[in-house]
């Protein structure tokens, strides 16, 4: 757990519970001191907005980019990436590489039969141990849109309305 703005840069908000991630150690250390006063607003902050608002992913590759819209890359999603380099690390693209292959197996499973719960049951836990937000990707953004997903969203509408308050579920702790 540490600060989101440095207690440093915001001695006001060194108690504030708004205050306070999530963070692992490599990515606290990169941040250091970070954001400054003036680079609050381009730090996308998870507890405030859905980072994939200024983030896109490779689903092939499991990297992410700032978005690019408007002939420019989205500004936030360009700092935050410039700032928490491990984000953009080898092995943080390798978890993710895995938790979106153990997502498209899961709703594979459960696209061969809604009925069957054990399989709703495995594709509810790769959503629960989804430690790199890439479900939300899937449900709440462009993912929705790639196979198995679109199809799940299109032939399981029950499902899909579960896996999408799965994911919501799980954002929120």
């Amino acid at each position: 757990m540490e600060h989101f703005e440095p207690i440093t840069v915001s001695p006001a908000s060194t108690f504030s519970w708004r205050n306070l991630q999530w963070v692992c150690t490599n990515c606290n250390r990169h941040k250091g001191n970070r954001p400054t006063a003036a680079e609050r607003l381009l730090m996308i902050d998870p507890t405030m907005v859905d980072p994939w608002a200024f983030l896109t992913l490779d689903e092939a590759t499991g990297l992410v980019a700032a978005r690019y819209e408007d002939g420019a890359l989205d500004a936030c999603g360009e700092f935050t990436l410039r700032v928490l380099t491990p984000l953009t690390e080898e092995g943080v693209i390798t978890g993710r590489e895995r938790a979106i292959t153990s997502l498209r197996s899961a709703v594979s499973a459960v696209q061969t039969d809604p009925s069957d719960f054990e399989a709703r049951r495995a594709f509810r836990a790769a959503v629960q141990k989804d430690d790199y937000g890439v479900s939300a990707w899937f449900a709440l953004w462009e993912g929705a849109r790639s196979e198995p997903f679109a199809a799940l969203r299109r032939d399981c509408p029950a499902v899909w309305r579960r896996f999408v308050a799965w994911t919501l579920a799980s954002r929120l702790g």
